[in-house]
């Protein structure tokens, strides 16, 4: 209660940012999960990938920070080899399914086409094997002997009130078909990659990044929802190693950032 006998104002989400490191585990994971609300405008994050030896080029370590402060959000880390498989923890260092600081799981199936994201938290703020969710399904246009193109996905996402469903992660073989997929239009949202124009300039196809992206990739993209020119998520490359994500309602930060692990990861046939 304030001074006045009335309900302190509620913290906004950047606020939150601020003091990430003050919060509880609990605390931290639920702010990483929840969407970002409508009113809460962009939030500038940076996607870093580390780079410690053989091992994490093998097996890759990408850590979200909030690029207002520098604080360390998230880490995710490649745990298999063959088919495309990124856990996430609140505690970059000790990345693991069994850790505390667990969060969810990206799987992908063999030609890094087709994702599914989960998140394991209950509503209490603790990981648990049995409280799956599939919060998360993109799928990137697959054509193996296309002439060479521009990246096209879609991704979607369920509406607040279907995200309480309860869903088992899928094994290697089942990864094709995400159970957001099954679900009917309004239970879900749809987004899209926006088409880049070609520049007679520049000789290439090219994106209004807001000035936020220094490098051209195919790797960058501007996500907006679909029949809407709303704009929702924008990655894109900033150096070698280093990348800008802004995120906006209705994503989560965590969904943003597994976004952008998709967009980097290996692909066959997929631009």
């Amino acid at each position: 209660m304030s001074i006045e006998g009335r309900p302190a104002k509620e913290l906004t989400l950047k606020d939150k940012l601020r003091s990430y490191n003050q919060q509880s585990l609990a605390e931290q994971k639920n702010l990483l999960i929840n969407p970002v609300c409508k009113g809460e405008g962009m939030v500038e994050l940076l996607v870093k990938r580390r780079t410690r030896g053989l091992g994490e080029m093998l097996f890759p370590t990408y850590e979200l920070y909030h690029a207002a402060t520098g604080k360390l959000l998230l880490g995710g880390k490649k745990m298999s080899k063959i088919i495309g498989k990124y856990v996430f923890s609140v505690d970059s260092n000790n990345v693991a399914e069994k850790g505390n600081g667990y969060v969810g799981t990206l799987t992908s199936n063999l030609f890094g086409s087709f994702y599914n994201l989960y998140d394991y938290v209950g509503s209490s703020g603790v990981s648990d094997k049995n409280l799956g969710r599939n919060i998360l399904a993109i799928n990137y246009d697959f054509g193996l002997f296309k002439k060479k193109r521009v990246r096209k996905f879609l991704a979607v996402i369920p509406k607040d009130k279907f995200y309480s469903t309860a869903t088992p992660q899928p094994t290697a073989n089942e990864v094709t078909s995400g159970e957001l997929h099954d679900k009917k239009d309004d239970e879900v949202i749809t987004f899209t990659s926006k088409d880049p124009v070609w520049s007679r300039k520049n000789h290439s196809y090219v994106l209004d990044f807001k000035g936020k992206v220094a490098k051209a990739s195919v790797k960058n993209f501007v996500l907006v929802e679909k029949g809407s020119n709303k704009e929702c998520v924008i990655f894109g490359k900033i150096d070698d190693n280093l990348y800008s994500l802004t995120v906006m309602s209705p994503f989560s930060l965590f969904q943003a950032f597994a976004l952008a692990i998709s967009s980097v990861a290996f692909k066959i046939g997929c631009e």
